[in-house]
């Protein structure tokens, strides 16, 4: 019943899984909203949601989408799991005023888009815009309302999982490339393990028919776009790339790659990790980490020119231009207070703002640890048992590095909100805790401002708008003011 209900919630979303529930259980009707009219399916296909693409340094602008599950009915299910096909959607898209929530839309209907990303300056933005069965990249520019499509120099298409991002410069923007058989390579593999009369699924090849197809689904060319002309620099031949990362001073990538061997039939094995760094000026590679079967864990800080992991409970760090990694918890490494010597354990959490302390925590609470000095400082100490203490989760770090901002959850009561952690004296504040719901904190660059999306629990997410002491606080969107009318239940 639990994964049914899990399904369900995911699927439906606060307002029509209280009415799921409701029949699921055949329970008593809980309490209901006094007057309205019955909440339907046709209300629930219509309720609207909210996605913030992306935000400026300053939390001035936001790109936002709005989009509806009807716009998604529609999809041919005998394709599923067909790499290929592009199932129906659309989203209306537009610009927000970060202070107001005054919208300027980019088009004048639904469209179905992806990966709208603000440029270095926050003049421009890019985006992909689907065109038939592919997305096609273009700009827009701000300040003089023109959207223009970049008419790419290649006749290899853009993967329909390719992610977007700029060069520091403004100048480019890295993207992903399909081969140009690709698409008939795909749908060809497709067809042959779902299509008869016969059709032979043997577990004797090295990989499952579906797991085959996945992995064609992750291939893909990385490749650079010059804007102004429209020019094509690949820079890797085709292969399973993740955590493509492009160095702050623009000179070069770092990523992994993925080399599958085997179908597997535990939680792990069969595939082998590689990490290089690629320099963009001489196009060569160099192999960071050799191909082996141990998953790549990379914590990375804002210049992208080093790294962190953690081995039997210490922290390492590395260049991407040293051959070898430090530890950083050795030397410093403390013992458990009382009658416990067992060395603590540290996981890493991130970088610090300026790059010269690593955060990492542990059973007993967050640690500060340098990474010249090599010191090891507790910072916060868990208060309780851990059965008992509220759910902690980090969720940003203040530009000037006195403040972790983190989620809380109680345990044994509906409570959740944010709290800051001064890590001057190590005291916690708490900034909002209630019964309502809060999800996607979002710190602009320059700290001044979060962004949030909020709820009571019985209606869809708004955004919302707030200083780091959580004043001032303005509701940005109201997207389903007709719910008002509406019967709903209280979950």
């Amino acid at each position: 019943m639990t994964c049914t209900l899990n399904r369900i919630s995911r699927a439906l979303g606060p307002v029509s899984l209280a009415i799921a529930l409701t029949v699921l259980t055949a329970a008593p009707a809980p309490a209901q909203s006094a007057g309205g009219t019955p909440f339907t399916v046709d209300d629930a296909l219509d309720m609207l949601s909210l996605s913030v693409n992306d935000v400026t340094d300053d939390g001035a602008w936001l790109i936002c989408s709005v989009s509806r599950r009807r716009d998604r009915l529609g999809s041919d299910n005998t394709r599923y799991g067909d790499p290929t096909y592009m199932g129906p959607g659309g989203a209306e898209v537009f610009l927000m005023d970060g202070r107001t929530g005054e919208r300027t839309p980019l088009f004048d209907s639904r469209v179905q888009a992806r990966g709208f990303t603000f440029s270095p300056d926050g003049s421009t933005i890019a985006f992909f815009l689907r065109d038939g069965d592919t997305y096609a990249l273009h700009t827009w520019d701000i300040a003089r309302d023109k959207t223009r499509e970049v008419r790419l120099r290649t006749d290899k298409p853009i993967s329909s999982r390719s992610m977007l991002r700029w060069l520091p410069d403004g100048s480019g923007l890295l993207v992903q490339l399909r081969e140009s058989d690709w698409q008939e390579r795909a749908r060809t593999r497709f067809v042959s393990i779902t299509e008869g009369p016969i059709i032979v699924h043997d577990s004797e090849d090295p990989f499952l028919k579906w797991d085959e197809m996945r992995g064609m689904n992750s291939l893909a060319i990385p490749a650079i776009v010059d804007l102004e002309r429209g020019e094509v620099r690949e820079l890797l031949s085709e292969g399973n790339y993740g955590s493509l990362r492009m160095a702050e001073n623009g000179e070069f990538l770092t990523f992994s790659e993925t080399f599958p061997l085997e179908t597997v039939y535990a939680r792990r094995g069969g595939s082998e990790y590689e990490l290089s760094r690629f320099d963009l000026q001489s196009g060569e590679r160099t192999v960071l980490r050799e191909q082996s079967d141990e998953r790549i864990s990379a914590t990375w800080n804002e210049a992208g020119d080093h790294w962190l992991w953690t081995d039997e409970g210490d922290v390492f760090i590395r260049s991407v231009f040293e051959e070898e990694g430090r530890n950083l918890t050795e030397a410093g490494r403390p013992y458990h207070d009382g009658e416990d010597t067992t060395k603590v354990n540290f996981s890493v959490m991130r970088f610090s703002p300026d790059s010269e302390q690593v955060l990492c925590s542990t059973s007993k609470g967050y640690w500060l640890v340098g990474i010249e000095s090599g010191e090891v400082e507790q910072v916060y100490e868990y208060e309780g048992e851990e059965d008992e203490r509220p759910r902690l989760g980090l969720t940003a770090w203040s530009p000037d590095g006195r403040w972790l901002y983190l989620t809380t959850a109680a345990r044994d009561r509906w409570e959740r909100g944010l709290v800051r952690l001064d890590l001057q004296n190590g005291r916690i504040e708490d900034l909002v805790k209630d019964a309502g719901v809060y999800r996607s904190w979002r710190l602009t660059e320059d700290g001044s401002t979060f962004f949030y999306s909020a709820s009571d629990g019985d209606h869809p997410n708004e955004l919302h708008r707030a200083d780091t002491s959580m004043n001032g606080i303005v509701k940005l969107t109201d997207l389903n003011p007709w719910l008002e009318q509406r019967s709903l239940t209280h979950s």
